[in-house]
């Protein structure tokens, strides 16, 4: 019996720990948000009731850094978001020349050659991929959520996440026909 050997050798979700990662980023950046906008929201009341108090502008200085640092952050995860799909159009890329491999071997079988036709392995591959794209989902609407409560001038989130999530809609489509 010939033996095939896979042209990857994945281990349990290829992806998964990068999403897992990317959880904790945008997790670190829902914190920095909620302290920004606790500390915004204490500033605009002094500012109400103490509009001369000489502790304001250094109180500004602190928001103006904390939103530099939701920015960092922003597009911090955002580079993590593309990698994942760049390491996720490979993925695809390689299951489909796999489904492919084994196709030949199901018509070679049928010839009467003695080959491994088992589709066990590659089902568990298109199968976590597909659960990987649909966590890396979830993560995309959380961090739309975390959009939708602070936006400023440059915010990178509004015209970038729409561009992940419709390729990585791209990716699931093509991944879920394929399969």
């Amino acid at each position: 019996m010939s033996r095939h050997v896979h042209l990857f050798p994945l281990t349990e979700h290829v992806l998964w720990f990068a999403p897992q990662g990317l959880k904790n980023s945008i997790e670190q950046l829902e914190d920095v948000q909620e302290t920004f906008n606790f500390r915004f929201t204490a500033f605009k009341i002094l500012q109400s009731s103490t509009p001369s108090d000489p502790s304001l502008k250094d109180k500004w200085n602190e928001l103006q850094a904390m939103i530099n640092l939701v920015d960092c952050c922003r597009k911090d995860v955002l580079a993590k978001i593309q990698g994942l799909l760049g390491r996720a159009d490979t993925l695809r890329d390689l299951l489909v020349l796999e489904l492919s491999m084994w196709q030949d071997r199901q018509r070679r079988a049928c010839l009467g050659d003695v080959c491994d036709t088992s589709l066990q392995q590659l089902e568990k591959w298109y199968t976590e991929s597909a659960e990987d794209l649909f966590r890396l989902l979830w993560l995309l609407r959380t961090l739309d959520e975390l959009r939708q409560k602070i936006t400023y001038e440059g915010d990178p989130l509004p015209l970038q996440l729409c561009q992940l999530k419709q390729r990585l809609q791209e990716q699931m489509s093509c991944l879920l026909k394929r399969c």
